[in-house]
This record gives structure tokens, sequence and C-alpha cells, in this order.
């Protein structure tokens, strides 16, 4: 399996990192009005994102649907 990091690339979702962490914007919500931008934290040892605006973890497999089914 890819990492997350290589998987958003792929998908054109852009990532940077700040600090020792690595953010992006939602691909499933893309945030809200409150959050200018970037609303989600990459957690490369899980291979998933966290979604600060909707409190939720995603994985490369949520995001994948959310796309419309691209390849891992």
């Amino acid at each position: 399996m890819k990492n997350i990091l290589s998987f958003l690339d792929s998908n054109g979702i852009q990532f940077k990192k700040i600090g020792q962490q690595y953010v992006c914007r939602c691909p499933i919500c893309k945030g809200d009005n409150a959050v200018h931008k970037h609303n989600a934290q990459i957690n490369l040892n899980f291979n998933n994102i966290y979604c600060y605006s909707e409190g939720k973890v995603y994985f490369a497999s949520d995001i994948r649907a959310a796309l419309g089914g691209k390849v891992l």
C-alpha cells in the first residue's frame, strides 16, 4: 500500500508540512468558513487524515470512495 502522502499527491490533493505535521484541506468536506487554509492533519503512522471540521478520521479507502473510486 502507498503511504497517505503518495495517495493524496496522486489524487491531486495538496498538502504541506508545518513543523513536524503535514496538513491539507479535507478532501471530503473541503472545510468550513471558520477554517481558512487547512482543516485536516495527516497521520503518517496510521495512513489517515483527521478532519478538524467534522471531527472524523478518514483512511485512504474513505477518501478513494469520496473521489469516485480512484485506485490507491
